[in-house]
């Protein structure tokens, strides 16, 4: 996929900038270089501004009322400061400094602005052969020591492709900023204060079209990944990335949440590390103080939000394919929960990169074995309590029970290794259920589809004799 066009192009505007030196011919020069992009635009596209003085000092430029427009997409500045542009022997462009006011960019599917944006040492490669400085420039080989958005707003004014696909309507953040962005180097990503407004149309039988949207925000963001560029070029070229891309060295968010109508949900801490060695990345990821609420309702159970936590463990294996995870939802004096799943991912070659689509590789994946463990009678209970419509007393509460595991019984029949199920769920206090599924051969992963489409049971799926339910 080519970089946007206005993109492009306003990096061939630097770059017309690049000649100007400390003589007295330099705002001639200028006008010269501005001239020769002009001369460079497709039909129909225009480059216009109010005043363009060269920077002596800073070996650079300043251009104000920046209008760059190509058909309906329009890039538009206050005004732009470059210091120090250089074009490279192999034809790529060294920038040392870039500072831009009011920046805004309006496509017929979004409208961007900010501001300000700044950028430090921005390093951009040479063109593509048979391609000119205009035309396309690639992510992942581009070197930037710094680079800062402030107040940004991105909109999306596009039609959804399907009324019930979830879109992105709009995002805002006070502060992005970005370190070290190089194919060589570990990059760091930081956000203040970023929201985004996500819905979706509810589409029912029998029921009018219903929106519905949600708000998810976040107080703040940090990231540390190498090979960043991989993966936004990865992006960039709409294919996925590599699978043996590196984890995220670390990360650490605060403060996020979900905000919807039918209710809010909080994390009030996340952080994560990562590591690869001998091949084999390994993950880790901590969630803690979680918190729901439902507008205009009390809950029938309360629960430590503020001490809970989710821990995530994972293991992946490029080479073989081999991909393990454990799970561990603790909510103290209420439910603790474990999964642990094992995955066969399709494999990658040492020194090689495949790119699959997304389908693909679900396609190419099987489930090994899983085991979830559930623990809690206050967890239990809070079921009976939430399946029913009336506020339940001790006797409502043990005859809610009581019918809940005769529903269960009755279900479970046709799966005589799973009969510990219904008698955990009438007597769990002190005990521990644990449900495992290892099928004889690797279930595949695209099969679920079918299920998911309701083209296909997960009983078709499924043998009876893979499950197995044991209380400790």
């Amino acid at each position: 996929m080519n970089r946007p066009w206005l993109t492009t192009s306003l990096i061939g505007v630097i770059a017309a900038m690049g000649g100007i030196g400390v003589h007295h011919e330099a705002r001639v020069e200028l006008e010269r270089g501005l001239s020769r992009f002009q001369a460079t635009l497709p039909p129909g596209a225009t480059f216009t501004y109010s005043s363009a003085h060269p920077a002596i000092l800073a070996r650079g430029a300043v251009l104000t009322d920046v209008i760059l427009q190509n058909g309906n997409q329009t890039f538009r500045a206050s005004k732009m400061h470059v210091g120090h542009p250089q074009s490279t022997p192999d034809g790529g462009l060294v920038i040392s400094s870039l500072d831009i006011r009011d920046p805004s960019v309006q496509t017929p599917s979004l409208i961007m602005h900010a501001d300000a944006l700044s950028f430090r040492k921005l390093v951009t490669p040479p063109p593509e052969a048979g391609s000119t400085n205009l035309t396309t420039i690639n992510l992942d080989h581009v070197a930037l020591a710094h680079g800062r958005v402030d107040h940004l707003t991105i909109q999306n004014i596009a039609r959804a492709q399907s009324a019930s696909t979830p879109q992105i309507y709009n995002v805002t953040s006070d502060k992005v900023s970005i370190d070290g962005y190089g194919p060589t180097t570990t990059t760091t990503l930081s956000l203040t204060n970023t929201t985004a407004i996500v819905g979706r149309t509810i589409i029912k039988p029998g029921q009018p079209p219903r929106p519905f949207s949600a708000q998810l925000s976040l107080q703040t963001f940090r990231l540390k990944q190498a090979s960043l560029p991989e993966i936004i070029g990865a992006l960039q070229n709409g294919t996925p990335t590599p699978l043996n891309t590196p984890p995220a060295e670390s990360f650490s968010a605060d403060g996020f949440q979900i905000s919807a109508p039918v209710g809010n949900f909080r994390i009030d801490r996340m952080t994560g590390s990562g590591k690869q060695l001998s091949g084999i990345a390994s993950s880790q990821f901590l969630m803690s103080g979680l918190h729901v609420r439902v507008p205009g309702k009390m809950l029938p159970l309360t629960i430590d939000g503020a001490h809970s936590s989710v821990r995530i463990t994972q293991h992946n294996n490029p080479q073989t394919g081999e991909a393990n995870s454990n799970w561990q939802l603790a909510i103290p004096s209420f439910a603790n929960v474990t999964l642990d799943l094992h995955l066969t991912l399709p494999a990658q070659e040492k020194d090689t990169i495949v790119q699959r689509t997304s389908q693909q590789i679900l396609n190419g994946s099987t489930l090994s074995s899983l085991a979830i463990s559930v623990q809690g009678d206050r967890f239990i209970n809070g079921l009976s309590r939430l399946t029913s419509n009336t506020k339940l007393d001790d006797a409502g509460l043990a005859s809610a029970k009581q019918r809940n595991v005769q529903v269960v019984s009755m279900l479970l029949a046709p799966f005589p290794n799973l009969g510990a199920v219904p008698d955990f769920l009438s007597d769990p206090k002190g005990r521990t259920l644990t449900l495992s599924y290892a099928p004889a051969s690797p279930l595949p992963l695209g099969a679920l589809g079918a299920v998911a489409s309701r083209s296909t049971s997960i009983l078709q799926l499924i043998n009876p004799n893979d499950l197995k339910a044991v209380v400790q």
